[in-house]
């Protein structure tokens, strides 16, 4: 870190500074004797000085995430406070619980076709985003496993505003929608495993292309 910081660019940096210290060591240790701490500190933080000037990245990462922000700031907080070990080990067990706790309840997105293009876009982010009157393009942003599968049917069924549709599903509008939903093959197959394809399609009145096997 101290070698990046000092200007080193290449791994041969490793082996001119294992021989300065050498030489430091044995040649000049008698002169540093009576120097003070402090001098020696201020070597090293104005070897340090561009690292420590990082700490304006807690800004950038705070607009991108909230969860990495935090994270950051708890690991600079414990490495400047204690020692660089437990920072590390802080930092490391934070960052395990800030990822169980996203997988719990990831985020859940509508989204739109931006223009004529083909792209879409989260309708909150962009909301020039057009949304067609039949279809509902959702974006789950996490892996689906056991633990969170309760929170993707919950916010999928929020998200479809299926008590509504349940209100109207007799009326002349509801007879023209129809709902179609494009899994991903891993999604599909963890639908299928856990009985759920059934009972997405039969709740929601959808049908995609393996509805065939229900019927088998």
């Amino acid at each position: 870190m101290v070698q990046g910081e000092s200007g080193g660019k290449t791994s041969l940096i490793g082996g001119f500074s294992s021989v300065i210290l050498a030489i430091v060591i044995l040649a000049l240790a008698p002169l540093l004797e009576y120097l003070p701490m402090a001098c020696l500190a201020g070597i090293i933080i104005v070897n340090l000085k561009g690292l420590l000037f990082k700490v304006t990245d807690l800004a950038y990462y705070y607009r991108i995430s909230m969860m990495e922000a935090i994270l950051w700031l708890i690991t600079f907080l414990t490495v400047v406070l204690s020692d660089v070990d437990i920072g590390v080990y802080i930092g490391i067990a934070a960052s395990f619980l800030m990822n169980t706790i996203r997988t719990q309840r990831p985020r859940f997105a509508i989204l739109g076709r931006v223009g004529d293009t083909t792209f879409y876009k989260n309708i909150k982010v962009f909301p020039s985003a057009e949304q067609h009157l039949s279809i509902k393009v959702l974006r789950f942003d996490g892996s689906l496993y056991a633990c969170n599968a309760p929170f993707f049917k919950r916010k999928f069924y929020e998200l479809i505003d299926f008590q509504r549709y349940e209100k109207t599903q007799h009326s002349s509008i509801s007879k023209r929608m129809s709902l179609r939903c494009s899994l991903h093959v891993g999604l599909d197959g963890f639908l299928w495993e856990y009985g759920w394809s059934y009972n997405l399609c039969f709740d929601t009145r959808c049908s995609y292309g393996h509805s065939d096997r229900n019927t088998k």
